[in-house]
């Protein structure tokens, strides 16, 4: 399936297919085997958590295919996956059925206030068209997470790249919304704008994915990532991204929640 990118209202938007859960339940299925299989812990995962303790609970609000809930249930971890996915949660339940696997919204999980000690949401509200809905989103994680506990929110990048082709009208500009909408990317202060007012504060920022970002924008090394030759030098090049964060595809953001349940939401 192939995507364009648009520029409008001044941001910057992937369109081609909606992401509805028909389109995911169908993305996911060709991972099953794959993920099944693997217990790999994304590196920028890792470093997210690195402050957060073995025996606290864990949230992965649009946990796809599994795979994050698997690493991290590997380790020890007490984590929990919710998705609004039906068929994906159902085939997940029944591989896994010691985890928490939940079908449901991540704007409204049904948790318990303050369940868990660590939320993470990796390439999720991008899909949301709306900004209230991101914040709807962030929200809910706020109030299903502990005073003081820790958010992970990872997002699509303007890296430099984006942002030049942006500024030189590369990219089609449009007037309205598309109803092909897919994702949108952020600039660190896009982000930044869109958490202001919630009880967040940001305690460090995760570039990953550079080979994405240099080759989603330059077109004749796209075809060069999948070669197998060129493989390792890019799984090295994304392990690295800290050298070239600037290109990176993705952004993730480490949140405290500086609510105060004392004073309610």
């Amino acid at each position: 399936m192939k995507y364009e990118k648009v520029v409008y209202n001044d941001k910057l938007i992937w369109t081609g297919r909606d992401p509805n859960s028909d389109f995911w339940d169908e993305h996911w299925s060709d991972h099953h085997t794959e993920q099944l299989n693997k217990t790999e812990l994304p590196w920028y995962v890792g470093k997210a958590l690195k402050d957060v303790p073995q025996e606290a609970r864990i949230l992965d609000a649009g946990c796809g295919a599994g795979l994050i809930v698997k690493a991290l249930s590997s380790r020890g971890y007490d984590v929990s996956g919710i998705d609004f996915t039906e068929r994906t949660i159902n085939f997940l339940r029944s591989q896994m059925p010691n985890i928490d696997f939940r079908y449901g919204d991540v704007r409204d999980t049904g948790y318990d206030d303050s369940t868990f000690d660590a939320y993470l949401s990796l390439g999720v509200v991008e899909h949301f068209n709306r900004e209230e809905e991101v914040i709807s989103a962030l929200n809910e994680a706020i109030r299903i997470t502990k005073p003081g506990g820790s958010l992970f929110a990872s997002v699509p990048f303007i890296n430099v790249l984006r942002k030049r082709k942006i500024e030189k009208k590369v990219y089609r500009q449009v007037q309205q919304l598309p109803n092909d909408y897919y994702q949108r990317a952020f600039s660190v202060d896009q982000f930044k704008r869109v958490i202001s007012g919630l009880p967040l504060f940001i305690d460090g920022i995760i570039y990953y994915d550079a080979a994405l970002g240099i080759c989603s924008e330059v077109k004749f090394l796209e075809a060069l990532k999948k070669s197998a030759i060129t493989r390792a030098p890019f799984q090295l090049l994304n392990r690295y991204t800290c050298f070239l964060r600037e290109f990176s595809h993705m952004v993730g953001f480490i949140l405290i929640n500086s609510k105060d349940d004392n004073k309610g939401m």
